[in-house]
């Protein structure tokens, strides 16, 4: 398996033992960290909209406006988080 790494505008072809069993084991661990760190932000962050969508409708009762609205935040929101996490890493990459 190989790994396309980009630093300085050069694109690095590295093997998998390379790279997770060089000296420098902090860029596989903060690569991990990021990837896990997103996509548990992004499910927790859907589960509280998905509860509060849920809520929403037992109290109102009828107003599935108000569910579609939440939903439809919640998945932009979602992509907000997506894209702030993308730049951090693409920051943290470029240096």
């Amino acid at each position: 398996m190989k790994i396309y790494e980009y630093k300085a505008g050069k694109v690095n072809i590295k093997h998998i033992k390379d790279y997770a069993f060089s000296s420098n084991k902090y860029k596989l661990m903060k690569d991990i960290h990021n990837l896990l760190l997103s996509i548990s932000l992004i499910s927790i962050a859907l589960s509280v909209v998905i509860a509060l969508s849920i809520i929403s409708v037992m109290i109102y009762g009828t107003s599935i406006l108000l569910s579609v609205f939440i939903d439809a935040v919640s998945i932009f929101s979602s992509f907000g988080v997506i894209t702030f996490f993308w730049s951090r890493y693409k920051r943290d990459v470029s240096v």
